[in-house]
């Protein structure tokens, strides 16, 4: 039986962002979207909702793993992607989704590590992780918890790395101005 898989995200004040998101999504693989509002002053809950998006407020409290962990819990499928509003998935990963997640099953595995490129005003940044790719963990079973106020991970997984050259990556796409913003803030919440 090939399992379902549910699309999470945490989002707040991601107007400038979610409509490329929502774009990126047409013809998904998807048996539910959802996502956990932190508290949006901007139009981010409002035009989601109105695109049949299923949006459950929940203000954040300076913890990305809590707010994770929330979206997951509301996820009705055991197997869940973690998409940030300024974040697309490759076609072949959209496309494949319920496949990776198959074969995670037959091979016992819990979690799937996805190339990430990251990309500041449009130019592809070099990224320090392991081969030379930014992976981070986003297909996981539903079971497995976060941890880590930020910058955070999931711990005790079963993993594998997903393959760049079959097609399966992200692009995550943000202007400087949102990247500075963005690390200040997380110096912020860093012990």
């Amino acid at each position: 039986m090939t399992p379902r898989v549910s699309l999470v995200a945490i989002m707040q004040d991601e107007m400038s962002y979610v409509e490329r998101w929502y774009d990126a999504l047409r013809g998904h693989c998807f048996d539910e979207i959802v996502v956990v509002d932190g508290g949006s002053k901007d139009e981010t809950s409002d035009w989601l909702m109105s695109r049949g998006i299923r949006v459950v407020p929940r203000p954040f409290e300076g913890d990305f793993s809590a707010q994770r962990n929330a979206v997951e819990e509301l996820a009705r499928n055991d197997w869940v992607f973690h998409l940030d509003a300024d974040e697309v998935l490759s076609p072949a990963l959209l496309s494949g989704m319920r496949s990776v997640a198959a074969n995670l099953e037959r091979l016992g595995l819990d979690c799937a590590a996805v190339p990430r490129l990251n990309f500041l005003d449009d130019y592809l940044q070099a990224s320090p992780g392991h081969r030379g790719l930014d992976f981070q963990y986003r297909l996981k079973k539903r079971a497995l918890h976060w941890s880590g106020r930020v910058h955070e991970g999931v711990a005790e997984r079963q993993a594998v790395e997903l393959d760049i050259a079959q097609g399966f990556y992200l692009l995550h796409m943000k202007s400087r101005v949102r990247h500075d913003e963005r690390n200040a803030y997380y110096r912020t919440l860093s012990p």
